[in-house]
Parts: C-alpha cells; sequence; structure tokens
C-alpha cells in the first residue's frame, strides 16, 4: 500500500471517530473532597456563604469524628446554626456556574439528616435571560431580569440519603421577570438556602456530592424534532426536513415564551388545526434511516384543547428488503416493509408528556415484510427507515386541534 492511501485512510479515521463521542452523564457541582471551600464570591468556582443568623458551613473529613462523615466520601459539607430573630431564615451558599445544563435532567445531592427537626433546605437555580453573563438581584436578592426557580426540601430521617430533584419540579419564584422557562443552555447560578423545620430553630445536616445528572438519558435520546429553529421544512432531500400530506394547516411558533403554550417546552412548538367530514386529516413525515436498536418508546408533548382535540397516529417503517428506500404502492403503502402504529386519542387540556412504547406498536400490513420490529441496521438493512405523524378527527364529521413538542426516541 501506497504511503498516500495509508494517510488517506488515517485521516479518515480522524474525522470520523469525534462523532462517537457521547455527552457526560452528569456534572459534579462539588464533591468537597478537596477541603477547599471558598468564601469569596470573586474566587471562581468557589462557592460565598450569606447568612441571618449564625450558622457554621464548613468541610469536614471523613477521618474527623463526626458520625455524619461514616457514609459520606473523602469528606462532606456540615452546616449547623440557628436564626438570629427567632425566624426562619438561618443562612445559605451560592456559586457562579455559567454552565449549559441542556444535557441534564436533575439535581441529585447527598444529604445527612438528624433526625424529624433536623432543618430543610431550599435549592434555587437562576438562568441568564438578559444575556449580561451575570445576576443582578434587587435589595431582598431577588432576580431582576433573569429567572428564579426554587425547590424545597425538608429534612425528617437520620443518616444519609440519596435526594434526586427533576429540574421539571422546581417552580417559578419570580414569574413576572424573564422567559418563566428554565433556559438549560445559559444556567448562571446555584444557591442553596437553610430554614429551621419549626420557626426559630435550628439546623444541623450534612451535604456531599452535588451535581447534575442526565436521569432522563438525555444524552442517548433521539430528537426526532423540538422545532426551535422555527421551521418545518418540505424538503424530501434534507434528512432533517419533513414532508406534509393533506390538509391539516401546521404551524411552528416560535413566538415569545411569555406565551404560556411555550413556558415550558422551549420557544417552538407545532401547532396543529384542520377539519374533516370522514375522519382524516393530514399528517407530516421524515425520513431517518438510523440504527434505532437502542431506543424503546416514543416521547413526546401534546397539547389538548378538550375532550375532541384530536387523534394522534405515529408510525414507523422498519426496513425489511435490505434498501435505504422504501418502496410504495399507489396508496403509499409499503410493498415490502413493516408498517407499525399506535394511537393516541388526545382528550385533555393542556400539555401532557406522552411515553409510547415500541411494544405498544401494531403491524398494519402483516402480509408484507417479515412482521418484526427490525430496527438495527445488521446485514446491511438501514433500520427505522420512516417516522410519520397522522392527525385525525376523534369524530367522522370533526376537527383537530393540538400542538406537538419535543418529540423524541428514548431508551
Amino acid at each position: 500500500m501506497s504511503l498516500i492511501k495509508k494517510m488517506l485512510m488515517l485521516m479518515s479515521i480522524v474525522v470520523f471517530v469525534p462523532s462517537l463521542i457521547l455527552a457526560e452523564t452528569f456534572y459534579v457541582i462539588d464533591d468537597f473532597n478537596d477541603m477547599d471551600f471558598a468564601f469569596d464570591n470573586a474566587k471562581v468556582p468557589g462557592w460565598f456563604a450569606f447568612d441571618g443568623g449564625n450558622p457554621t458551613i464548613k468541610p469536614v473529613s471523613k477521618t474527623t469524628t463526626n458520625k455524619f462523615s461514616t457514609a459520606a466520601g473523602k469528606s462532606y459539607l456540615h452546616i449547623q446554626g440557628k436564626t438570629s430573630n427567632n425566624d426562619w431564615y438561618i443562612g445559605g451558599i451560592g456559586r457562579d456556574l455559567k454552565k449549559d445544563i441542556s444535557d441534564y435532567s436533575a439535581i441529585q445531592v447527598l444529604v445527612y439528616g438528624n433526625g424529624k427537626n433536623a432543618g430543610k433546605f431550599t435549592v434555587q437555580i437562576y438562568d441568564d435571560d438578559d444575556k449580561s453573563g451575570k445576576l443582578e438581584q434587587d435589595d431582598k436578592y431577588v432576580a431582576l431580569n433573569d429567572d428564579q426557580f426554587e425547590y424545597e426540601q425538608e429534612i425528617t430521617w437520620e443518616g444519609w440519603r440519596l435526594i434526586t430533584i427533576p429540574l421539571v419540579e422546581f417552580k417559578d419564584k419570580n414569574p413576572k421577570v424573564g422567559t418563566n422557562g428554565l433556559n438549560p443552555d445559559k444556567l448562571l447560578r446555584i444557591q442553596v438556602i437553610f430554614l429551621p423545620t419549626i420557626k426559630g430553630g435550628g439546623i444541623n445536616l450534612g451535604l456531599d456530592n452535588i451535581k447534575f445528572i442526565d436521569e432522563e438519558n438525555k444524552s442517548k435520546q433521539l430528537v426526532v424534532d423540538d422545532f426551535e429553529d422555527g421551521s418545518l421544512l418540505n424538503n424530501f432531500e434534507k434528512k432533517e426536513s419533513w414532508w406534509t400530506f393533506g390538509a391539516l394547516n401546521l404551524k411552528v411558533d416560535s413566538d415569545d415564551s411569555d406565551d404560556p403554550m411555550t413556558s415550558n417546552t422551549g420557544k417552538g412548538i407545532l401547532k396543529i388545526t384542520g377539519k374533516t367530514n370522514e375522519w382524516y386529516i393530514g399528517g407530516f413525515g421524515k425520513y431517518l434511516a438510523i440504527d434505532a436498536s437502542v431506543y424503546k418508546k416514543v416521547q413526546m408533548m401534546i397539547f389538548g384543547t378538550g375532550k375532541d382535540s384530536g387523534l394522534v397516529q405515529v408510525e414507523m417503517y422498519d426496513d425489511d428488503k435490505g434498501s435505504p428506500q422504501m418502496d410504495q404502492d399507489k396508496n403509499f403503502n409499503p410493498i415490502y416493509d413493516d408498517k407499525w402504529v399506535a394511537k393516541v386519542p388526545v382528550t385533555w387540556t393542556g400539555w401532557k408528556l406522552v411515553n409510547i412504547p415500541f411494544y405498544k406498536f401494531q403491524d398494519l400490513n402483516k402480509t408484507v415484510g417479515d412482521n418484526v420490529f427490525n430496527l438495527d441496521q445488521k446485514d446491511g438493512h438501514s433500520g427505522l427507515l420512516h417516522f410519520q405523524v397522522i392527525v385525525n378527527a376523534t369524530k367522522k364529521d370533526g376537527i383537530a386541534n393540538i400542538a406537538l413538542d419535543n418529540i423524541k426516541l428514548v431508551p
């Protein structure tokens, strides 16, 4: 083999390897193993502390004679104190992160409780809505321009316990400010506020291994479309584009997220309306040709407008012929490949997260293909070829009025 051919082969290997790298499944905010806890806001990424009472906040080594340390790591953070004015507030800690946490779905922390009155803590997270790169606050430390989300955890147990807090459980505490939706790509700061369980009481607890985690396997999910780009392109040649058919009115709405419809979904959603006198209204599809064997269900958010909002029919076509192209008859049914279908009647009002396990899909053309859900790309097959969404009315003479967002394949 010539030197030039060897170099070309090596270059091709170098080019393609990075595409196999997966996102991290967790991000450690602090495990306190370095015994470093800086009370200095200027130190990055150090912590800063604030107090209304007289808390003692310090890293404690596992080797210290202390019952808290027996199940933690090398060290942990010990918080102890009481209110100074017979009230509720004791103090807190904070850390500026300026971190994209889009790959994570929850905060996880190891917590040591000292009984039913050990205290409670509030986790606060702030995103950067004004794109200033800093958190501006009023004289009561409420964010002026950015969203402030909070979750409160009461401690009622003794010993160490692993706590997982899904990000969707955080509540917006300043709804008149920011976008009112957590923007995970621009997280500014995390804070933990310490409070007594009873008014005028104290707190005595331990924290360790504070981290963001990928509880939903977000790093392993395939986003079919989240509509954040504001488009639904009718271009069959582009793999990332959809084709449309029927009489559906499709609109990707990416307006200001002050709209309550987009407050929990991201800025882009797909609004779907239509009417019929024969059940069927229309649909849209996308060419994939991927190995989907690692996935187990279809997940999407569906917005309903009442009991007769419409019927969502999800269709997936696998490759039985061993070809990246799907041959169809005049009625657009596959000639060689299986057609798998699952139906979701939309009978609710507002957003709902819908999960459809693959085993719920039914083979609608049993005289074609091998009647097996072949999602891998073994032996020259192309795996999952097509993904389609059909929208029908729930009545023969009816309408559809729904919205979709965050269509995914998930493990």
